[in-house]
């Protein structure tokens, strides 16, 4: 496959017939890209992982297919390559390694909407009936596109049309223009609907636009959509659908690529910081670990039941922040002492009560809090 140009080793070298090498390099930053994405957002999520980091896992699995069966084309079956250059054989086995490619496209790519949306359900949707209904709509319009989609590209158009010169697919433009304007549809109502459920909030204005902003990334992923229907217009009309076919790959592997990186950016400490802070939340995974005991203070606390907002996970798994704080807290004796002055008082101070320490815990090894209260009541004569 490589050859030797002025003396230096080319791997997939780029002629008027061979583009497999600009395909190769598309696809192997994409992949890169996506998998130090996920990456991070295991180390976002490391302590509490909820729906929609699953989810980005499982997108991620199916974009790594995706990318396989775009190497095995290039590898074994003379993708990239100009059609004079291609067998029957190659034309047919490099037609389902394209067609695979599109169908765990538009798996992955939906998968990273879904994502999304589960984000911001748990984000915004913990109180809200209305968030909910929206975020379950937008899921199972998802769904629905994914699945309509994959049938619409590949009816009446198999593998051994994808690079015939004549009796080519017929319809691919208006399939693919669907297809793109629904992608675009729904990343432009993910955008909208994070506006939606944030303004009736009671913070900032600038904490709301940060909310928001991070959801706007998204918004590029329908400018690829469309770039990426112009370049499958662009086979549908060509002489040559072998060199055709690698600019709609390249765009839809930039598509891929970037869908599964905006995915994350809303999860990002800078964007929802101040929105944690404003709901009264922290995220576990910036909180330290504070188990480390002085020689002086030691506190054994009894079991508690966790929070509404630690067992929903509002926030991938929002929690108190707990303090580490070395003073204590609660003092170990504190004495409360008052003293009554006045006549006629003497017999009042028999119907007083009287507090003395707690005998117990209520489950601590040792007393938690200890209260001592003294109340002395006496009388004085007036002069």
């Amino acid at each position: 496959m490589g050859a030797y140009i002025n003396g230096f080793y080319v791997f997939s070298p780029v002629s008027d017939n061979d583009r497999a090498g600009i395909l190769y390099v598309a696809t192997i930053l994409s992949l890169i890209f996506s998998v130090i994405t996920l990456i991070v957002r295991y180390h976002i999520q490391r302590r509490t992982f909820g729906l929609d980091f699953w989810i980005i896992v499982a997108a991620t699995v199916v974009a790594l297919g995706q990318y396989a069966a775009i190497f095995a084309g290039l590898d074994n079956y003379a993708l990239g390559k100009a059609v004079s250059l291609m067998s029957e054989s190659d034309q047919l086995n490099a037609g389902r390694s394209a067609i695979a490619s599109i169908c765990l496209f538009l798996i992955s790519n939906a998968l990273t909407k879904c994502s999304v949306i589960f984000f911001m359900k748990r984000l915004f949707s913990t109180d809200n009936r209305t968030a909910r209904l929206l975020c379950n709509g937008l899921l199972g319009a998802v769904g629905v596109w994914v699945l309509a989609s994959i049938l619409g590209l590949n009816i009446a158009c198999g593998p051994s049309t994808k690079f015939a010169l004549s009796d080519r697919c017929s319809g691919q433009i208006t399939r693919w223009s669907v297809v793109a304007t629904f992608d675009s549809l729904f990343e432009l109502a993910i955008f909208f609907l994070s506006i939606i459920l944030v303004v009736p909030l009671q913070m900032t204005r600038e904490i709301k636009l940060s909310v928001v902003f991070a959801f706007s990334f998204r918004l590029v992923v329908a400018i690829f959509a469309i770039i990426h229907v112009y370049y499958v217009s662009q086979w549908s009309s060509s002489s040559d659908p072998g060199i055709a076919t690698v600019y709609s790959l390249l765009w839809q592997q930039v598509e891929l690529g970037y869908a599964l990186m905006a995915a994350t950016i809303p999860t990002l400490r800078s964007f929802i910081r101040a929105y944690e802070k404003a709901m009264g939340w922290e995220s576990s995974y910036y909180i330290k670990n504070t188990n480390t005991r002085t020689a002086n203070s030691t506190y054994q606390l009894s079991t508690m039941q966790t929070s509404r907002h630690e067992e929903e996970g509002a926030v991938f798994g929002l929690r108190r922040l707990s303090t580490s704080d070395k003073s204590p807290l609660r003092p170990d004796r504190p004495n409360y002492k008052a003293q009554i002055y006045g006549p006629g008082l003497h017999d009042v101070a028999e119907h007083l009560p009287r507090r003395t320490k707690s005998n117990g815990s209520g489950g601590s090894e040792e007393p938690i809090i200890r209260k001592d209260v003294e109340i002395q009541v006496s009388s004085e004569a007036a002069h």
